[in-house]
């Protein structure tokens, strides 16, 4: 399956459209190009991920999280979403149980900013999680993200894995 959205503004954007297709590699409109594929663990369909020296290997990447849910010491939380006095950018590698890696530059904005806002979709919104990387809905923003079912049989593989 694919699932395609369009890159969101700073403060935003009241609605977003873009296509799931489903599918890897079987027609023109689902071809993996230059994607990274992320092998994950067919038993827990987790990939690692490594920000600020931490390594999480309990990542996964979720179009259903409505904002990037990780632990952090250094954001300060607003209830159980993390509100900087300033926007911060993190940059983070996903790796996957094969050896393939992918860096990942994000953001994180005070949430109270947004929300006070007009708008509903966020590239940068984020919340604290206990020992887990969930690459919510954030990380699909200007992306093509593939997700491929254990068993799925594609031309990068078998699946389960991740790939953008």
């Amino acid at each position: 399956m694919l699932i395609e959205l369009p890159a969101v503004p700073p403060e935003g954007a009241s609605t977003v459209t873009g296509t799931m297709t489903f599918g890897i590699g079987s027609q023109a409109n689902n071809a993996l190009g230059p994607a990274t594929v992320l092998k994950s663990s067919s038993s827990t369909g987790y990939v690692s991920t490594s920000l600020d020296g931490t390594r999480f290997s309990s990542s996964f990447i979720d179009s259903g999280s409505n904002g990037l849910f990780f632990p952090s010491s250094t954001l300060k939380k607003c209830g159980v979403w993390y509100c900087p006095v300033s926007p911060q950018t993190f940059s983070a590698t996903l790796s996957s149980t094969s050896g393939a890696s992918a860096a990942v530059t994000f953001s994180v904005s005070t949430s109270s900013t947004l929300f006070a806002g007009p708008n509903y979709a966020f590239n940068n919104l984020a919340g604290a999680a206990s020992g887990s990387f969930d690459w919510g809905l954030p990380f699909f923003y200007g992306r093509r993200v593939f997700t491929a079912l254990k068993g799925s049989v594609t031309p990068a593989g078998n699946g389960p894995y991740y790939a953008f």
